[in-house]
């Protein structure tokens, strides 16, 4: 099984570093690559790259870009929840400071080889 999907992203993320929150858009890229073994287990590689992402702040107006990408390979069993965490970087422009956000996800590939994903925390990093 093979998905190339454009995610939207539309998020507010807290960045501790400025005490504000940022208002996150754009897209994400997500690249799914499941090969099943035919004995319960499959192969997994995926690809994440943020396309066009950028946010303003509301109080300062720093502004950001997204910049990036997250690359994860997995062999594991049919129905099982693995946990994978997606990591990319905002640029600041100007004054305003990098940070990274990691945001985590669980996956299961289910037995037909389709994959369900649920971003479940979404938390920064100041650099």
């Amino acid at each position: 099984m093979h998905a190339n999907e454009i995610a939207p992203l539309d998020m507010y993320v807290y960045i501790p570093c400025i005490d504000e929150t940022l208002h996150l858009t754009g897209e994400m890229h997500v690249l799914t690559h499941v090969t099943l073994d035919g004995n319960g287990g499959f192969h997994m590689k995926t690809h994440y790259q943020p396309q066009e992402a950028k946010g303003t702040t509301d109080i300062s107006g720093y502004e950001y870009v997204g910049a990036g990408v997250s690359q994860w390979e997995e062999n594991g069993k049919v129905g099982q929840e693995y946990t994978y965490t997606n990591n990319f970087n905002m640029i600041g422009k100007g004054k305003a400071p990098d940070f990274m956000v990691h945001e985590d996800m669980h996956i299961t590939v289910r037995p037909d080889g389709t994959v369900t994903a649920d971003h479940a925390h979404i938390r920064v990093t100041c650099k």
